[in-house]
């Protein structure tokens, strides 16, 4: 009489007479050929077969054997129970194999330049892209789509990504972010007033965008997106200039507004704006083109840092910097 049962992975269980009597009334049902006695009658069948141990495969070629004899619609239901079965315990091996690749860095494919397939966060994207593709295979695709796709036959692009319907690649419309401030998860951020705070935006937007898509992030045009506020940055120099290296008490920022608006300023050309603020004060106008130098360079140089060191923060692959930031 049959005690253990050997599982395919070698390990030895008791044997459950009650899971073979459950098997068969799951194929019983399908074809609406219920017979509990007769199901009750093959596990006593399988349980008196053998000796001690017998394995999981010997069970069922039994129970397919038994079925057969008296109901081949059940038999081929069961037939196929098994066959479903075999294509699941197949596919979960190949996917613990392809996982424990990925985890491991082996056989790395480096198909995006822009992914380090050896830091944590990328063999951590990696291993559950390989999940994520499945889930979509399964859940998404018509079988007959789906038998292409496993045969190769059919690319379906960004399947890592297709079942939560995230997006590749973006181009951000800095400037409207930039003047009127965004929202994230965290919290509201309020707009930049200096050249320097637009930089570090540029870095905090390019960041939470990333976090909640996959693929490029990039802004078609930052430098243009960037000059209102290089304009702000020149005009608070231009103020500390006026109250602190000028030395005419007479030059105020306040008498500079009364003599040119903010519209006159705008509508003059570069030439002109220069000598606007040339002519009333030339010791503050080079004292904000001076400052506003140096503040420019520590920005673009804090732009880049921030840029190239994302893979710190959200744990995905650092974007590599293009612009003309200057």
């Amino acid at each position: 009489m049959v005690e253990y049962i050997t599982k395919r992975d070698g390990k030895m269980v008791q044997f459950d007479k009650d899971k073979i009597v459950t098997a068969v009334i799951s194929a019983m049902r399908e074809s609406s050929d219920i017979d509990y006695k007769y199901a009750v009658e093959i596990a006593n069948h399988v349980q008196n077969t053998s000796d001690d141990f017998i394995t999981v495969e010997s069970i069922q070629d039994i129970v397919e054997e038994k079925l057969m004899a008296k109901y081949p619609r059940v038999a081929r239901n069961y037939i196929k129970y098994r066959e479903n079965r075999t294509k699941i315990r197949n596919m979960k091996d190949n996917l613990m194999k392809c996982i424990k690749e990925k985890v491991h860095c082996i056989n790395n494919e480096f198909s995006n330049a822009n992914v380090d397939e050896e830091s944590f966060g990328a063999r951590k994207n990696e291993a559950a892209g390989i999940m994520m593709k499945e889930i979509a295979a399964a859940e998404m695709l018509d079988p007959e789509v789906k038998e292409k796709w496993e045969n190769n036959e059919l690319y379906i692009h960004d399947m890592t990504q297709y079942i939560i319907g995230d997006h590749n690649c973006l181009n951000v419309d800095q400037a409207h972010l930039l003047l009127n401030g965004f929202n994230t998860r965290n919290g509201g951020v309020r707009g930049a007033r200096s050249v320097s705070t637009a930089m570090q935006l540029v870095a905090v937007i390019f960041q939470a965008q990333s976090q909640g898509m996959f693929g490029g992030v990039g802004s078609a045009h930052i430098d243009y997106d960037l000059a209102p506020f290089v304009r702000m940055s020149f005009i608070k120099h231009f103020k500390d200039g006026l109250e602190f290296v000028d030395g005419n008490k007479a030059h105020t920022y306040k008498k500079f507004s009364s003599l040119y608006t903010d519209e006159t300023i705008n509508s003059a050309s570069i030439i002109a704006k220069t000598n606007i603020f040339k002519s009333f004060s030339a010791k503050s106008y080079k004292y904000a083109l001076a400052m506003l130098e140096k503040e420019g360079k520590q920005a673009a140089q804090g732009l880049y840092h921030n840029l190239n060191t994302l893979e710190s923060r959200p744990e995905q692959q650092p974007g590599p910097v293009y612009g003309n930031v200057a």
